[in-house]
């Protein structure tokens, strides 16, 4: 917890000052993207989606392929149930300080956060700090739920429902 709050402190002290300023319709952002005439940045939009869309269905197989590997015998089920319990505490305690540091450094979070009027589809209808925020809560949840979870189970305590789903749940999105 400590290193946690070290790391927030330290977010927080690297951000450079701020100025306050009236955002215009199509305000540049740091990824450049929206600089962009529309529909490329919706090509850039649905490419980056899609290629995100694309790993994780290539990271699920090779996840299924390795543990149908381990639970081909009695001990490396075991070792895979160790494994995804592990997993499970440390996904959540990276979603956990992914969370504070919207809140640590928020304008940084703000930066990049698509302006007004661009990336091709749509609109982003409301301003940054409230997209920074809910999604800040949302990992906050999301990975307290994880970190219940996995170290529920390796203290080897049966969670009682609703809190046996909620990590799953969270890995879901």
């Amino acid at each position: 917890m400590m290193r946690l709050a070290s790391l927030a402190v330290g977010a927080t002290a690297l951000q450079a000052p701020v100025r306050r300023r009236q955002l215009t319709r199509l305000q540049v952002a740091p990824s450049g993207v929206d600089g962009l005439p529309v529909p490329l940045q919706a090509v850039v939009f649905l490419g980056c989606a899609g290629g995100i869309g694309g790993g994780a269905v290539a990271c699920n197989a090779a996840i299924d392929k390795i543990r149908g590997a381990f639970q081909a015998t009695g001990a490396g089920a075991e070792a895979w149930r160790k494994f995804v319990e592990y997993a499970f505490l440390g996904l959540g305690l990276l979603y956990v300080a992914a969370g504070v540091g919207h809140f640590a450094a928020a304008d940084a979070f703000r930066a990049i956060t698509p302006p007004f009027g661009t990336w091709g589809l749509w609109p982003v209808p409301t301003a940054p700090a409230f997209h920074v925020a809910w999604t800040g809560q949302a990992e906050l949840v999301g990975g307290a739920t994880l970190v219940a979870g996995g170290a529920a189970a390796l203290a080897g305590v049966e969670l009682e429902a609703p809190a046996k789903w909620l990590p799953p749940v969270a890995c879901a999105g």
